[in-house]
């Protein structure tokens, strides 16, 4: 989770060569504010455009599925914009980090809107 968080924060900040140590080259990110699924150079070309006020990530669940290859998913609040528009309030998240010489990188991260307390909601009966 402190990977996660310290990319968050590099995102936050714009900060490009952290977002490179803490990404693969061949990293994807599909969120609800791009219009397609963006490679890490398509998102430092749209960078300036995303201002990130706040965010607040739930508690994460990690499983590694090998020693250098884990799937985090958690929930996250926002507060910001993308060109203008504001970011989803809250959404689930789905991270897939790979370990290469030594070192934790997102290789995929993949955001989805959802309403608040989703998980707090009663089953639904037949």
């Amino acid at each position: 989770m402190l990977a996660q968080q310290a990319l968050d924060r590099a995102y936050q900040s714009r900060d490009i060569d952290a977002i490179k140590r803490l990404t693969a080259p061949t990293h994807l990110a599909i969120v609800p504010y791009f219009p397609t699924p963006f490679t890490v150079e398509q998102q430092f070309a749209v960078l300036d455009s995303l201002s990130v006020d706040s965010f607040d990530a739930g508690d994460a669940n990690v499983r590694a599925v090998s020693g250098e290859l884990a799937i985090m998913t958690f929930e996250k609040a926002y507060e910001g914009t993308f060109e203008g528009k504001p970011l989803p309030a809250r959404v689930f998240t789905t991270g897939i980090w790979i370990k290469g010489e030594g070192t934790w990188r997102q290789e995929l991260y993949q955001a989805s809107a959802v309403v608040p307390c989703l998980r707090s909601r009663p089953p639904r009966s037949s």
